[in-house]
C-alpha cells in the first residue's frame, strides 16, 4: 500500500510539478522501477497465500486419510464381529441339526428289523395253524362224542 501512495505521489510530481530538478525520463524510470518492486511484492503475497493453501491442503489431506483408515478399521472390526455371530449361529444350528440325526439314529436302532418282523410273523401264523388244528381236533373229538 505504501509503494502504490509513493507511485501516485511520483506520478502527481511528474505531471504537477515541471519545473523538477530531475528530467522527466529519470521519474518515470523511478516510477517504473517502483511498480515492478510492487508487483515483487504483490508476487510475493500471492506465493506466501499459495504456500499456506498449500500447507493447509495437506493437513486437511491427513486428516482425511486417518479418518478413511479409522473407518476401514471400524469397519472390519463390525464385519469380524458378524462372521464370529454367523458363526456361532451356524454351530448352534448345526449342534441341533446334529441331535436331531443322534434321535433318529436312536429311534432306529429300537425299531424292528424287517428280518425280525417276518420271524415274528412266521411264528404267528404258525401258532394261529397250529391252534386251528388243535380247535378243530378238539372240535371233531366234540362231534365223536355228541354223536
Amino acid at each position: 500500500m505504501k509503494l502504490m501512495k509513493r507511485c501516485l505521489l511520483l506520478a502527481w510530481l511528474v505531471l504537477a510539478v515541471p519545473a523538477f530538478a530531475q528530467p522527466i525520463s529519470a521519474l518515470r524510470d523511478e516510477i517504473a522501477r517502483l511498480e515492478v518492486e510492487h508487483v515483487k511484492q504483490m508476487q510475493a503475497l500471492i506465493e506466501k497465500k499459495n504456500e499456506q493453501l498449500r500447507a493447509a491442503d495437506t493437513i486437511a489431506n491427513e486428516q482425511r486419510f486417518r479418518a478413511q483408515e479409522q473407518a476401514v478399521a471400524f469397519a472390519l472390526q463390525a464385519a469380524e464381529k458378524a462372521v464370529t455371530k454367523a458363526e456361532l449361529a451356524a454351530e448352534k444350528r448345526f449342534e441341533s441339526v446334529n441331535e436331531f440325526r443322534n434321535q433318529l439314529k436312536d429311534q432306529t436302532g429300537t425299531f424292528i428289523t424287517r428280518n425280525e418282523m417276518w420271524g415274528w410273523l412266521v411264528a404267528l401264523i404258525m401258532m394261529a395253524f397250529s391252534a386251528w388244528n388243535v380247535l378243530s381236533s378238539y372240535i371233531r373229538s366234540q362231534k365223536g362224542i355228541s354223536k
